[in-house]
């Protein structure tokens, strides 16, 4: 049914009736599409909570800030304050006559598709009877959610584990009735062990598996095939709406009322293409439907908004330190380094991985990054759900497992980054990370989640042994890992730092606009304590992250993808100038000189260049005076 958007008046005299007489929010919500901001209230209406149980959750709801309620009380409770007036109440009993009672009659004449008993056998006789036509809907249709019987739950998934088994084809009657039978006699014999003979519910129960399964195996029936294909279709659209009412409420609670708005407009269009047989359908779109739109970034002109980004690296070159550092950033809404340091939206952040333990490295170093740990969240594993491992742990992942992630995704609610830490430790045993079309097949799944969850997915990956023909290609694995990502980037240490401290990360690739500056970064070795030890002399090992900014002179391809046997000259760095310039002030027998002066030589040094510099030399140490700082040689 095609619902209609009434007036912003009309609307708040409905949400008047409506908490009059809660019972009638379903049928209006039937007819009639609601402003966001009344989201709140139409869903716990729907729950069945009067207009004081409504009313008394949204002051409570509406005292957080961050739950972006301030706005329903407020509308709420200028409608409410408004129909109490004489020409208020003409109002409302005009709406009531115009709009509330022919929507609840729209509503008791509408086609209902609930599965009832009698519904589950017709769809379950349709499958058996009509195969050809019902086959291709067995995934669609097999959902525990669209069966409220137990019989038909068990009989669905017998068809569906017949389905499967034989690759999708049209089933043999006389086998797939031997596995019905199999199945109702082993749960006549369960029923029979597991309940008192005398118990009602045990007979009710025998009783309905025999009258089911009779119903369906019956050769005469003959269901009545475009009324199930309609139930399941409008069945699925409800459950695809209710989700997405879920996720609208989430976004609203936390004040985002245009992602909220943008949600609610693409369910409604997927609701109106839903296509439960998932017919292969394709309509090619001139680009002049489209508009342009600038890139979104989580680290400015380097890592990519919805989108996959992969850094690699060899061992122990500070990835997971540096990544951890960019998430404590985001936990607090701090600017990352970059081309504007721009302030980003504070946000949390999963860390999937199996290298860094979370008591031992993850806490420490967030707490050594001065993060918030309440918005950094450790996943290695998750529970087998099968009857024979209930509760076992097995290690994420990557394509088996992203529905679980997506839970959590959507629970958290605020993820702004997913990091893979080692990517290849999270595929299945059967995907080979050197196959291209599986690795292609496992980087296609993860940019489509992450375009539509709107989070960076970041991998990290491990360098291949010997020198490769190109940077990009040095990434241990497929090509595809580096192709199929929006950008690439390698981390690499700085061999003329004699302290081993300085790194570097460095554009390897890019399919959207990243800068070819290099970015400079130590990782610092650092003692912390934690709030949660009890034992106040304890201390905690961990490395941090200190910025140092961006540097030019930096070779990105020879250091991340050295030839051993050519030694190559590096240009003059900055700090090769430094130093130059203070050993000729030595030679020339200079005993000490004003900062300054010196800096003055080359002002493209950094100050920070000129001090290492310095440190390298051996100087001594500087000595302030009225007039700035004094280098002694």
């Amino acid at each position: 049914m095609n619902k209609t958007i009434p007036t912003a008046l009309d609307q708040d005299y409905l949400i008047v009736l409506l908490l009059e007489d809660p019972a009638l929010t379903e049928a209006a919500t039937y007819s009639y599409d609601f402003d966001p901001v009344f989201g709140y209230l139409i869903e716990r209406l729907l729950a069945g909570k009067n207009a004081e149980t409504v009313f008394a959750e949204l002051r409570t709801d509406s005292k957080n800030p961050e739950a972006g309620l301030s706005e329903t009380r407020k509308r709420a409770g200028r409608a409410l304050s408004r129909a109490t007036t004489e020409r208020g109440n003409l109002m409302a009993e005009e709406v009531r006559q115009r709009l509330l009672l022919p929507a609840v009659a729209a509503w008791e004449k509408r086609e209902t598709y609930a599965f009832s008993m009698e519904a589950e056998i017709m769809a379950l006789a349709a499958m058996l009877r009509c195969p050809d036509e019902m086959w291709p809907w067995a995934e669609t249709m097999i959902k525990p959610e669209l069966f409220d019987f137990s019989a038909g739950v068990d009989i669905a998934k017998v068809i569906l584990k017949h389905y499967r088994e034989s690759g999708g084809s049209v089933p043999g009657d006389l086998a797939l009735r031997e596995q019905l039978e199999e199945l109702v006699t082993n749960r006549l014999l369960s029923l029979r062990r597991g309940l008192p003979d005398e118990e009602m519910q045990e007979k009710k129960e025998l009783e309905q598996y025999g009258a089911v399964l009779k119903k369906v195996l019956d050769p005469e029936a003959k269901p009545d095939v475009p009324y199930v294909k309609k139930l399941v279709v409008e069945r699925m659209k409800r459950l695809h709406l209710l989700e997405t009412h879920r996720i609208v409420f989430k976004l609203l609670e936390r004040g985002k009322l245009e992602e909220a708005v943008e949600r609610f407009s693409e369910a409604g269009e997927e609701v109106k293409t839903f296509d439960a047989a998932r017919e292969v359908v394709t309509e090619a779109q001139s680009l002049d439907k489209f508009s342009s739109r600038n890139t979104g970034y989580l680290m400015q002109d380097r890592i990519p908004m919805s989108m996959v980004t992969l850094i690699g690296g060899a061992g122990e070159m500070g990835k997971s330190t540096l990544l951890t550092e960019i998430a404590c950033r985001i936990s607090k809404g701090e600017a990352l380094p970059g081309a504007t340091g721009a302030l980003i939206e504070a946000g949390s952040t999963i860390y999937i991985t199996t290298e860094n333990p979370a008591a031992e490295c993850l806490r420490p170093r967030v707490l050594a990054c001065g993060g918030d740990p309440s918005r950094i969240f450790h996943l290695q594993n998750v529970l087998i759900p099968t009857s024979k491992k209930v509760g076992q742990p097995r290690i994420f992942d990557i394509t088996r497992d992203l529905p679980a992630l997506i839970k959590e995704v959507e629970r958290i609610g605020d993820v702004r980054m997913v990091v893979i830490d080692p990517a290849i430790s999270h595929l299945h045993e059967k995907i080979d990370p050197n196959a291209t079309a599986q690795v292609r097949h496992v980087m296609d799944v993860l940019a489509e989640f992450a375009n539509k969850y709107r989070v960076a997915v970041v991998l990290v990956m491990h360098n291949a042994k010997g020198l490769a023909e190109s940077a990009a290609k040095k990434i241990a694995g497929s090509h595809q890992w580096v192709d199929a990502a929006r950008a690439a980037f390698g981390v690499t240490m700085d061999p003329d730092d004699p302290t081993h401290e300085r790194r570097f990360l460095s554009r390897l690739k890019a399919n959207i606009y990243v800068t070819h500056t290099v970015l400079a970064f130590h990782i610092k070795n650092s003692l912390i304590k934690d709030p949660k030890e009890p034992d106040p002399d304890v201390t905690f090992r961990t490395t941090y992250v200190e910025w140092e900014g961006e540097d030019p002179d930096v070779d990105a391809e020879g250091l991340f993808n050295p030839d051993p046997s050519v030694k190559k000259e590096r240009p003059e760095s900055q700090m090769d100038r430094a130093v130059g310039i203070l050993h000729s002030l030595i030679v020339e027998g200079v005993a000490e000189v004003p900062a300054a002066l010196v800096m003055e030589m080359d002002k493209d040094i950094s100050i920070y260049t000129w001090c290492r510099a310095r440190t390298a030399m051996g100087l001594k140490k500087p000595e302030q005076r009225p007039d700035g700082w004094w280098w002694r040689f």
